[in-house]
C-alpha cells in the first residue's frame, strides 16, 4: 500500500502567493463565463446591425470561450473544434500493414498528380509561348504595352477592351 506524500510546508509568502493565484484564476474564470454569456446576449439586442461594436462583442465572446476551453481542456478552442490544428486523431486503420499500404497509396496518388500537373504545365507553357511569340517569356506582348491592351475597333479606331 502506498502512503500519501507528506504535506508540504509553505512559508507565509508562498501561502499568500498561492492564495492570490487561486483568487486570480477564479476571477478570470468568472469574467470569462460572464463574457461568454453577455457578449452574444448584448449582440442580439436591438438594434441588430453588423458594425465595429458587434465585431468587438464577437471577439469578446471568442476570447471568453477560448479561455474557458484552455482552462478546462488545456488546449485552445480552435484545436478542439478542428482536430487537424492540434494533435492528429489516431489512425482508424487496424493494423500496421494497412497503415503502410494506405501511406504508399497516398504517396503514389500524389506522385501521379504532380506528374500530371507538370505535364499539363509544360504543354500550357509551350502553347502560351507559341501564342505570344518571342516576348512570351516576359509575360506581355509589344502590342499590349504600346496600346495599353486595347483592342482595335471598327474603322481602325481603338476601342475599349471588352
Amino acid at each position: 500500500m502506498a502512503t500519501p506524500p507528506p504535506p508540504t510546508i509553505l512559508t507565509p509568502d508562498q501561502r499568500l502567493a498561492l492564495e492570490q493565484q487561486q483568487r486570480t484564476t477564479t476571477l478570470k474564470r468568472n469574467i470569462a463565463l460572464g463574457g461568454a454569456i453577455l457578449c452574444p446576449t448584448i449582440a442580439l439586442l436591438p438594434p441588430r446591425k453588423l458594425d465595429l461594436y458587434t465585431l468587438s462583442l464577437a471577439i469578446g465572446f471568442y476570447l471568453s470561450a477560448d479561455h474557458l476551453a484552455q482552462s478546462h481542456y488545456q488546449r485552445p478552442l480552435l484545436s478542439l473544434m478542428m482536430p487537424s490544428f492540434g494533435n492528429p486523431l489516431p489512425s482508424a486503420l487496424p493494423t500496421e500493414k494497412a497503415q503502410i499500404n494506405s501511406r504508399l497509396a497516398a504517396e503514389r496518388r500524389e506522385r501521379e498528380e504532380l506528374e500530371r500537373a507538370r505535364r499539363e504545365g509544360v504543354e500550357g507553357l509551350a502553347r502560351e509561348k507559341k501564342e505570344r511569340g518571342c516576348w512570351g517569356g516576359f509575360g506581355w506582348g509589344i502590342w499590349e504595352v504600346w496600346n495599353w491592351d486595347k483592342k482595335k475597333g471598327k474603322g481602325g479606331e481603338e476601342g475599349k477592351k471588352e
